[in-house]
């Protein structure tokens, strides 16, 4: 499994990093988590089309995790017509609105034959005998669903946190973080910063942890976290570009 970090960013605009979205390569099979930059251009950047696309997988609704769809969908209709592939949201309302727009700026009605939107609920919700992704509910804040996500492949699991609440209300980091061994774990940095998360990654059966989606101020923090050797796991805080493989033995 080979995990390309096209977005690493929170929502504020920032000159070296894109906002959230996630490449995951499974031999020939390609997917993403998250598709909030501009993700059929940054595919392209990293060696991949658009139309190679199997599933798209979103944590929640809010733009900076989602934006992206709308170019991806855009290209896949007019660029690359043999594009098919399964897209998991979150809120009926927001994945109407994604198709109405399409149909309104192009007028044509949405593709569902190629384009499958699905509302995601918790358990799994994919699995095509090589990617299985299973949806953990989160409790953030109160408004729209917000879910983790757990990627299994090739007999590694990944572990995406999503976002959380600032204060982990309601046990809010997912548990199955300390019910089985992950490979990785992809942490936000956004809302849920040391204070709160230290007992928890405490717990975490993990082989690495990685941060994501944070502030670019953030650096110096990060870094001291990184280099505080005080978990059982190495850490690392992520730039975009990065490329995580879990082949067993190879990490760059």
């Amino acid at each position: 499994m080979k995990i390309t970090f096209l977005g690493t960013a929170d929502v504020r605009p920032r000159i070296d990093a894109y906002v959230s979205a996630t490449m995951i390569e499974v031999g020939d099979a390609v997917y993403l988590l998250d598709a909030g930059a501009p993700v059929s251009d940054l595919m392209l950047r990293y060696g991949r089309r658009p139309d190679e696309l199997r599933a798209v997988f979103t944590t929640h609704a809010h733009n900076d995790h989602v934006d992206g769809l709308l170019q991806l969908f855009s290209h896949c209709i007019h660029i690359y017509p043999k594009a098919s592939y399964e897209v998991f949201m979150t809120e009926e309302p927001i994945a109407r609105a994604f198709c109405d727009c399409i149909g309104t700026l192009y007028h044509m009605d949405f593709p569902k034959e190629r384009l499958h939107v699905h509302i995601a609920a918790e358990g799994v919700v994919y699995d095509d005998g090589v990617l299985r992704a299973t949806y953990i509910p989160v409790a953030y804040n109160e408004g729209p669903p917000h879910f983790a996500i757990l990627i299994e492949a090739e007999g590694r699991r990944v572990l995406f946190t999503g976002d959380m609440s600032q204060d982990l209300k309601d046990d809010d980091f997912p548990r199955v973080a300390y019910e089985c061994e992950t490979d990785l774990i992809v942490c936000e940095y956004a809302h849920t910063l040391i204070d709160r998360l230290d007992p928890c990654l405490k717990q975490c059966r993990t082989r690495m942890l990685a941060f994501n989606h944070y502030a670019g101020y953030r650096h110096e923090e990060l870094a001291a976290i990184v280099n505080s050797g005080k978990y059982a796991f190495p850490i690392r805080a992520l730039r975009d570009g990065d490329v995580i493989e879990l082949n067993g033995t190879e990490e760059r």
